[in-house]
């Protein structure tokens, strides 16, 4: 079924068609997650590069008012609310995705 999909991709639009899973190395110990921002988190009105990543890229930022930021540079400001689509080894991933501590000290 994915061949026909893929010729019919190929032969009726003008869409790239790829195997991002295999570009990305999703198979293995990599992959792709996203998680929120939480609005009284450590991590809400930050810029991106103070927030400790750990070796995972941050691919985009989905803005809670609808916006898409891709590739973001290291001065994008992280909101509450905004979802951040990650890249890395599943360890570090899971590190990074736990509730990070909250500033309004509950």
């Amino acid at each position: 079924m994915c061949g026909l999909i893929r010729w019919a991709l190929r032969k009726w639009t003008e869409l790239e068609v790829r195997d991002y899973s295999s570009l990305l190395h999703l198979s293995g110990a990599c992959r792709v997650v996203e998680t929120e921002v939480e609005p009284e988190g450590a991590r809400a009105e930050k810029p991106l590069r103070k927030l400790d990543l750990g070796g995972l890229l941050v691919l985009g930022i989905h803005r809670a008012d609808g916006a898409y930021v891709g590739a973001p540079h290291g001065d994008t400001l992280i909101h509450g609310g905004d979802t951040l689509i990650l890249y890395g080894e599943t360890p570090r991933l899971e590190a990074f995705c736990q509730l990070a501590p909250r500033t309004d000290g509950a």
